[in-house]
């Protein structure tokens, strides 16, 4: 699937060439039984929500994350964090993504989104949102308003999925 979209980019790029060298993000989840396996590429991250307890599942790929892991320190580091070190259709090398295997429970939600929201809207009022709200669209509408209204300076996705007991 990622091959097809680089080369439907590529494509673009050819019949564009005022888009060449542009690239894009991109995260999805494949929910299967009690399974999540999540494919990255870029800086759209996805978190999980357990029992109280919100943590990051994917790791950004961009020189910000590659300085930290080096020993960087953050405050230099965190001058390069919208600097990608791999996408969607700038070069077929970088399209590699990432995929991670997440075990799901019953209560457990999965929200995949993009830097729009996590750039505005901090890690407490996503966990929040997610444990405010009644049903997953709701916490999606929720989260979109707050990173517009702090100012949404890059576009803003959320999708939220939530575990059921079979």
């Amino acid at each position: 699937f990622i091959y097809m979209m680089q080369q439907a980019l590529e494509h673009e790029y050819h019949e564009h060439p005022e888009f060449t060298g542009s690239g894009t993000t991109w995260t999805s989840a494949y929910l299967v039984s009690a399974f999540a396996i999540i494919a990255q590429v870029g800086d759209s991250p996805s978190f999980l929500w357990r029992k109280g307890v919100f943590s990051r599942i994917t790791t950004d790929h961009t020189i910000e994350q590659e300085f930290i892991a080096a020993g960087v320190a953050p405050t230099i580091a965190g001058r390069y964090s919208h600097m990608l070190t791999r996408c969607l259709g700038y070069e077929t090398k970088s399209a590699r993504p990432d995929v991670y295997h997440v075990r799901l429970r019953p209560g457990d939600q999965l929200l995949l989104c993009t830097d729009g929201l996590t750039d505005m809207v901090d890690a407490c009022q996503i966990a929040a949102a997610l444990d405010d709200s009644a049903d997953a669209q709701t916490a999606c509408n929720r989260l979109i308003s707050e990173a517009l209204a702090a100012g949404g300076k890059d576009n803003v996705t959320a999708v939220l999925a939530r575990a059921r007991a079979r």
